[in-house]
Parts: C-alpha cells; structure tokens; sequence
C-alpha cells in the first residue's frame, strides 16, 4: 500500500512542480551511473583478492617470481579501479538534460556491458589459474586490463558527448 502511495505523492510531485520530473529522471541516472561503477569496483577488487591468493599460493610452492609478475597486475587493477571510483557523478550533459537520447542511452549500456566483459575475463582467467593450476598468461591479462581501460575512456566519451541534449 505505502508503493502506491509514494507512486502516487511522485506523479502529483511531477505534475505540480515544473522540472521535477526531468529532476528525477537525471537523479535517477546519476544513480545508476554510481551502481553500476560501484558494481565494477567490486569485482576489480574480487580479481585484486584473487592475485593476492595466487601470489601466496605461488610463493607456498617455492615460486618466488610470480608474486612480483602479479603485483603489478594487481597494480594496474588497482589503477583501473581507482579511474572507476574517482569519476565526477553527474559531471556531463548526459546528467543534466530532460530527455533520454535513446540511441545514447544504447551506446551507454553498449559500453557498460563491454566493461562487465573484461572485468568477467579478467576475473575467470585468475580463477582457472588458482583453481585449475593453469599457466598465469600475464600478458593477456594485462591485455584484458589494456581493453578495460580503454573501455573506461569509451564510455566516459559517450557520457561527455556534445552530442547529449
């Protein structure tokens, strides 16, 4: 009963206060924008946990170099994540406009599924290698964080595109 009410109290907020209704659309935005980072954030910390694991794991069989191959993977995880942590909410047009650009919007879910993609290799590939024994291929892990990166870029050029209105 109280959904009905709140939905209620937001439609009359809508049709009474000039601009609230596009308020919200931006707050909505923002917040998902923020979840979705904060989603990101997460599991790059998950595969900076799963090299910890591999570098304990290597150093317990007597494998003294790979903790230092995989410290700088970690690092550059690390960095990634960082960029993901560190963006201005609601800094571009995409927040501050009334209407969706739906081809935008497309473009945005587009890249923020690409992201979910890599940060998915990246965390299976250290899986395989700390369940399965598999060789640790850190060239195409920092391959896949190279991709992640760039994605990042991608993704923060279609948010500030002069395109957004």
């Amino acid at each position: 009963m109280a959904d009905t009410n709140d939905e209620s109290l937001m439609s009359q907020l809508m049709r009474l206060l000039p601009g609230y209704g596009g308020y919200r659309d931006r707050e909505s935005r923002r917040e998902d924008d923020r979840i979705t980072r904060q989603f990101l954030s997460q599991r790059l910390n998950d595969c900076k946990s799963a090299c910890d694991l591999l570098g304990n794991q290597a150093v317990s069989a007597g494998n003294l170099e790979l903790p230092s191959v995989l410290e700088s993977v970690r690092a550059r995880i690390e960095g990634v994540r960082n960029r993901l942590d560190s963006a201005v909410e609601g800094y571009s047009g995409w927040f501050t406009t009334h209407s969706v650009d739906v081809e935008l919007l497309q473009r945005v879910c587009e890249a923020d599924q690409r992201l979910v993609s890599y940060v998915d290799q990246i965390d299976n590939l250290l899986r395989e290698i700390a369940e399965k024994s598999k060789t640790f291929d850190a060239g195409k892990i920092r391959s896949l964080i190279d991709n992640l990166d760039r994605g990042i870029d991608r993704r923060n050029e279609i948010l500030s595109s002069p395109t957004v209105h």
